[in-house]
């Protein structure tokens, strides 16, 4: 969509996922947003979520059909960040509940 300034809007998926609210994310998702969208930047949904340090939201994303795997070198960065403490428990939380280790 273009804005009135002529700028070129993200899809609405992308704004339910800055809200890190889970409802407004499966909300978009049974109205047509899609799990493929990318934003401005070129990222996609589930790294736009996995921004969000949102366990759950990623989780959903998942499972509608994002590649996991699209997001690894993100994870493997955050899980080395020893100045941020919430990435690090983030990139736990994935490996154990996404990979499974």
């Amino acid at each position: 969509e273009i804005d009135a300034e002529g700028t070129v809007a993200p899809p609405p998926i992308f704004g339910a996922i800055a809200s890190n609210k889970l409802a407004c994310v499966k909300f978009v998702l049974a109205h047509g947003g899609k799990i493929t969208d990318v934003d401005g930047d070129g990222r996609s949904v589930l790294q736009a979520a996995v921004g969000q340090t949102n366990i759950n939201m990623c989780l959903h994303i998942i499972d509608a059909g994002a590649d996991p795997k699209s997001v690894e070198e993100t994870i493997n960065g955050m899980a080395a960040n020893d100045d941020d403490e919430q990435s690090k428990k983030f990139a736990a939380k994935w490996r154990k509940r996404v990979l499974k280790q």
